[in-house]
């Protein structure tokens, strides 16, 4: 699956920070919905002439709520990914 989110970041020191919390919903193609919390902490990686090219991430996510057959769904776990700063995209597994 390929979601798209949104959230803020911070430096927190020369080459580490932290993200979050945003809200991910994610929706069912029967209009059913789950949202998820996350957060996290990212440390920048290789540099290249324009900064640094990648970031790698490691956080945590919460089911915050659900619609339709996800209503009262729960569960937590873990993030981790190595994000491509230039393309602007991040791999990441979610256990």
């Amino acid at each position: 699956a390929q979601i798209s989110v949104t959230h803020c970041s911070w430096m927190t020191g020369p080459l580490t920070g932290a993200f979050g919390y945003s809200d991910i919903v994610i929706t069912a193609a029967d209009g059913d919905a789950v949202t998820v919390r996350h957060t996290g902490t990212f440390e920048l990686g290789a540099f290249g002439p324009e900064g640094p090219t990648t970031s790698t991430v490691q956080g945590t996510w919460t089911i915050t709520g659900g619609t339709g057959r996800f209503a009262g769904a729960t569960g937590s776990g873990t993030l981790a990914g190595v994000g491509d700063l230039v393309a602007g995209t991040m791999p990441a597994r979610w256990d």
